[in-house]
């Protein structure tokens, strides 16, 4: 990472514990950037959850486990395994939570190979079944603290696998999460922002608490040379000299792949640009 910034400690308060639902960029950076930025304000780290998908490597799962993330199975042979899976992750964020912890879930299974940010409403039902004799789901907000989280890569270093996933359909071998997690971390960045947006406040549905939360990691999410330059590629007219660094790294690209598959990866760039001018009407 050549810079790290990161905004919005302000809408943190030291004595409350807060759930974290963050955009879902790369499978284990963006809740190590959170932990990073909220450590470096004197608070303590997030208790972060994983898919059942990262622990089926055993050492995987340990090294994990050793830095405070939890499993959320989604699996079962049945309904009611898979309730009670749900359940038992429910229950242990909950707990977390009313002891003044924090807590960080991304806002949907799986990264986002498309660049568009989405919540998915089943995320938060999840949250809720613990809450069930608490309080309705329309009151979660005002019962967690939650706190959307918005991070932004100037350089995805899974840009070409998610393309080959997405465009190829090319399925994954538990090993590829493996080797996912490791070029993630090693390979270049450029730079990255993470916000910590204001607190969700009110009373909503599922759908519309996923929408409320979708606006506000939209609205902060950094733009970069990277989806400007992608932008103006696929839907103006780009001056590649006005953007040199990004224009060097999507023509360095050209060589390795075909036409489409670029024009896939400059979609992953381009469509948060998208997604902010849809939401504010432009």
């Amino acid at each position: 990472i050549d810079e790290f910034t990161f905004s919005g400690i302000e809408n943190l308060d030291p004595k409350k514990g807060y759930l974290f639902i963050g955009n879902h960029r790369d499978i284990t950076l963006d809740s190590a950037l959170c932990n990073f930025a909220l450590d470096s304000i004197g608070l303590d780290t997030t208790f972060n959850a994983i898919g059942d998908n990262l622990v089926s490597v055993d050492w995987m799962g340990d090294l994990l486990r050793l830095n405070k993330s939890f499993v959320i199975s989604r699996s079962g042979t049945s309904k009611k395994e898979i309730y009670l899976n749900l359940l038992k992750a429910s229950e242990f964020i909950k707990n977390k939570l009313e002891g003044g912890n924090h807590v960080w879930i991304a806002q949907k299974q799986g990264r986002s190979k498309d660049g568009i940010d989405k919540t998915d409403p089943a995320v938060l039902k999840m949250l809720h079944i613990a809450l069930r004799k608490t309080c309705d789901f329309q009151d979660i907000a005002n019962y967690y603290n939650i706190i959307p989280c918005s991070i932004s890569y100037e350089i995805d270093p899974l840009a070409a696998e998610k393309t080959k996933q997405s465009l190829n359909n090319e399925t994954k071998s538990k090993n590829d999460d493996i080797f996912h997690i490791f070029k993630g971390v090693m390979m270049p960045k450029g730079r990255v922002h993470l916000t910590f947006c204001p607190p969700v406040l009110g009373t909503f549905s599922p759908e519309e608490l996923a929408n409320e939360i979708d606006k506000s990691i939209i609205n902060n999410f950094k733009i970069w040379d990277t989806n400007i330059y992608a932008y103006q590629t696929l839907y103006e007219t780009v001056n590649d000299d006005e953007f040199p660094n990004a224009s060097k790294y999507f023509n360095d690209m050209r060589s390795s792949m075909t036409n489409d598959e670029l024009g896939d990866i400059m979609s992953q760039y381009a469509n948060p640009i998208i997604a902010k001018k849809e939401l504010n009407n432009e």
